[in-house]
């Protein structure tokens, strides 16, 4: 009912002109949107469209709260309503003055996040249109408008993620003509981010801040992504959804403790909305503890979920929880259970969870152990499992591979440079089978270390990597090795 409302209300206001308007109520949108206060942000746009319907700011807020809710809770049903929602707005704004950049900037933003939406629910070749179109529209603004600051948003995301288009959609960049530019999306957000700041205009900063977060994500550098958001003045670090991310790049940078102290301090009863996520994060941080409440947290997220997205992953993390506790039996339940689950191809860590699911071997559990350890940061217990590997070795080509690429991965992350480039020279040479990605991580191991000592060294293990990648591998082996060739020069 509440579309309908709103789109009979701005229709019979259609003839007076429109506008968009950064007023009070329309900032007050932005701060509840950010503090993931879902409910009162509707209301608060409601109250715009009522009072002033001819601010098409608070239609374009609108959809932006509507894309929100679907990111953070997926399911047909709600796209569907998104779909129409989408219309409605659409048919109204598009009577507004063609050649304003607002009107331009918004269509485009909302036709790319329409795009975005119908790919991820299998509507895949009109949604590329739709992606197609932002683009086009964007293009058109900056040449009417150059430099206006929300188009160069858009157009900078774009460039990060066709830089990063999973290697199963590269097809759709040739079917559609689409040239893949150098990916410098970053450094184009981080201008408009400061000239945001120099405007003091917070709630447009925080907005530009938070793609440039996603875009560290999506450029897989959660390392600069966590020190980024640190550098953030405290009102906009402390926005509840920039507070989550932070927490999510923490635990991608191996601050597990850290991420872990952020999410015990996260508000989840304020959100007004379902919020899984919350779940899904809490059991990730516990599993690299190796602590078994990952699996309550798990559950919870598989319980409450509404559409397909990380099922796969979390079905194979929880496989792994009884795997860590040497527990056989219940590790191969649940790594046929990912195995048979479905999951959604769209996202990173279930296409992830299919590699690890289709393993032709059960991981060795000291090296799982060792594994899990590193990545949260908790270096003095990975070199206890270490040791223990050490005393009784095991007898597999593949766990001789494994253990030379974990005692690397510690090795470095000790400062111990020399020891760690021998150890992952091994577990290249080791790699039992063209068919595992143990050498292709190594490569990628073996550039990060080289750039800050041999740039030659570095770009010919990250080229390495890539020919040794197969497309059914981590992509972030591939995506990571090609983004550090373009940011050194290679």
């Amino acid at each position: 009912m509440r579309p309908l409302i709103i789109f009979l209300i701005v229709l019979i206001s259609a003839s007076a002109r429109a506008d968009y308007i950064l007023n009070d109520n329309i900032r007050a949108t932005y701060d509840a949107i950010f503090n993931l206060k879902i409910r009162s942000a509707r209301a608060l746009v409601q109250k715009e469209i009522a009072l002033r319907p001819e601010n098409h700011y608070a239609l374009y807020l609108d959809e932006y709260i509507d894309a929100v809710e679907l990111i953070a809770v997926p399911s047909e049903e709600r796209f569907e309503r998104y779909k129409s929602n989408h219309e409605r707005r659409r048919e109204i704004m598009d009577r507004d003055d063609d050649s304003s950049p607002y009107y331009l900037a918004f269509k485009s933003e909302m036709s790319f996040l329409m795009g975005m939406f119908r790919m991820r629910y299998s509507e895949r070749i009109a949604g590329f249109r739709n992606s197609l179109s932002g683009l086009k529209g964007t293009a058109k603004n900056l040449e009417l408008h150059p430099g206006f600051k929300e188009s160069l948003k858009l157009e900078s995301f774009y460039n990060i993620g066709m830089a990063n288009i999973p290697p199963f959609a590269r097809w759709a960049l040739a079917f559609f003509g689409i040239k893949v530019e150098k990916n410098t999306g970053i450094e184009t957000l981080n201008k408009v981010l400061l000239a945001y700041q120099a405007e003091k205009e917070p709630e447009l900063e925080a907005g530009t801040a938070l793609i440039m977060i996603i875009g560290f994500k999506v450029n897989k550098e959660p390392e600069l992504g966590y020190e980024f958001i640190k550098s953030l003045p405290n009102d906009i670090r402390g926005y509840r959804l920039i507070n989550f991310f932070e927490a999510n790049l923490a635990f991608r940078s191996g601050h597990n403790e850290t991420a872990l102290a952020i999410l015990n301090r996260f508000d989840v009863g304020a959100v007004e909305m379902p919020f899984d996520h919350y779940n899904y994060m809490l059991g990730n941080i516990h599993l690299r503890k190796l602590d078994s409440k990952a699996r309550g947290y798990f559950d919870k997220f598989l319980l409450n979920t509404e559409y397909k997205s990380y099922t796969k992953e979390v079905n194979y993390k929880i496989a792994e929880s009884y795997l860590v506790e040497n527990d056989l039996e219940r590790f191969k339940i649940w790594k046929e259970k990912a195995e048979d689950t479905e999951g959604d191809d769209l996202v990173e860590r279930d296409r992830e969870a299919t590699y690890d699911s289709e393993l032709d071997y059960v991981p060795n559990p000291l090296l799982l152990r060792a594994n899990l350890l590193i990545s949260g940061g908790y270096l003095d217990r990975a070199d206890k499992e270490i040791l223990s590997y050490k005393a009784n070795p095991g007898k597999r080509a593949i766990d001789k591979a494994d253990f030379h690429l974990q005692y690397g991965r510690l090795l470095h992350l000790q400062g111990r440079r020399q020891e760690a480039i021998v150890e992952l020279q091994k577990a290249i040479e080791s790699n039992p089978d063209d068919d595992y990605q143990i050498a292709a991580e190594a490569l990628v191991m073996l550039g990060r270390i080289y750039e800050p000592i041999s740039l030659p060294e570095a770009k010919r293990y990250y080229t390495l990597a890539i020919e040794n990648y197969e497309e059914e591998f981590y992509e972030v082996i591939e995506s990571y090795a090609k983004r550090r060739l373009e940011v050194i020069g290679g």
